[in-house]
């Protein structure tokens, strides 16, 4: 809820920019910290929301924030990109975030991107990984224990990722369970669950990791972009990797 009122925010104050006379504004500040004693610049044109530290409490009275700093730690931030050229907001394509282009622009041809440091990866991330796919199936169907429900695999892969959908749900209706997941054949890089059917969410979650940088992230976007996953991830992970400051 927090973060839907601030992209509320956002958009209104991109839309109305120029309506009154105002003083200038600052121009924004890059967003700084270290995850995992590694320090991260993240551009301004990148950052979505503002960086948040540990140690951060927002629902604090009154809110408790650090200040930033290069050695601050990082808890998470988050980053917005344009599809299909991975570029951050600019002039070019304001328009399209802001709804000018119509709902069908401000929906596909965006991601939010969430990123934050992660524990335990270790010496073989795929295991890691594998464990964690584990968890968020279980996690999925454990929510309604009222319920049979269970995960049913596809016998024909969806852009070379292996197919399940939740078996239980009513389809017809509108509901977070209507889902169905995608996870690549090894079960080692990529998690997604997207809204399935009439009545599900017509989006999806992207999990995937940068091991070498200890991090987890999960891309949002509209489910008729589930097809360039694979561009998603690539593009994704080589402009986090950017953030790093070589010492």
């Amino acid at each position: 809820m927090r973060k839907t009122l601030i992209t509320f925010l956002v958009a209104f104050s991109l839309g109305t920019a120029g309506c009154s006379r105002v003083e200038p504004a600052k121009p924004p500040m890059p967003g700084m910290g270290t995850i995992h004693g590694v320090r991260m610049v993240i551009p301004a044109e990148y950052k979505f929301f503002g960086v948040e530290y540990e140690g951060d409490d927002i629902w604090a009275r009154p809110p408790k924030r650090h200040a930033p700093g290069p050695d601050v730690p990082i808890r998470s931030f988050s980053i917005m990109l344009h599809l299909p050229d991975f570029a951050p907001l600019n002039d070019s394509n304001r328009d399209s975030w802001i709804g000018r282009k119509g709902d069908d622009a401000r929906r596909n041809e965006w991601t939010q991107v969430d990123i934050q440091p992660i524990d335990g990866i270790g010496s073989d991330p795929g295991r890691w990984f594998s464990n964690l796919i584990d968890r968020q199936k279980i996690g999925q169907i454990s929510w309604r224990p009222k319920h049979d429900w269970y995960f049913q695999k596809s016998p024909n892969a969806m852009y070379g990722l292996i197919n399940e959908k939740k078996i239980g749900p009513d389809y017809s209706k509108i509901s977070v369970d209507n889902i169905e997941i995608f996870y690549d054949p090894l079960r080692s890089t990529t998690y997604i669950v997207c809204g399935a059917g009439a009545g599900g969410p017509k989006f999806c979650h992207q999990t995937f990791t940068i091991p070498e940088l200890g991090i987890l992230l999960d891309a949002n976007y509209a489910k008729d972009n589930l097809k360039y996953w694979r561009e998603i991830q690539k593009n994704t992970r080589r402009i986090v990797i950017s953030f790093k400051q070589n010492k």
